[in-house]
């Protein structure tokens, strides 16, 4: 019994620190969001680049968040009355969930040591 006790404490340690570790480094987060800005770039319409031009990534406390700057990116995606919109971003999910959270988990691998 106290051989199981000691591999708990063992393993609730192990998890502390694999949390402090994931709570402290977003870069598994980055990289699915600089994943996701490629593939939107690569959906989003060109007439002058400038609105493809503005994606960003940006990292706040232990959030990672992916948009546009162009002021009328948000019309583009979602459309207007006056007409449909493209919505780039949301094809970026669908057609790459996959390649997106495996990007994530290779880098969460890497800073882990796995």
């Amino acid at each position: 019994m106290t051989e199981y006790i000691k591999g708990i404490d063992k393993l609730s340690r192990a998890l502390d620190d694999l949390t402090d570790t994931v709570q402290t480094n977003n870069n598994y987060l980055l990289s699915a969001g600089y994943t996701l800005l490629a593939e939107s770039q690569k959906n989003a319409p060109v007439d002058t680049g400038f609105m493809r031009n503005s994606g960003y990534v940006e990292e706040v406390l232990d959030s990672v968040f992916m948009g546009f700057s162009a002021e009328y990116a948000y019309y583009v995606h979602e459309g207007h009355h006056s007409w449909e919109g493209n919505p780039f971003v949301s094809r970026a999910i669908f057609e790459n969930i996959d390649l997106i959270t495996d990007n994530a988990k290779k880098q969460l691998e890497i800073d882990l040591g796995v």
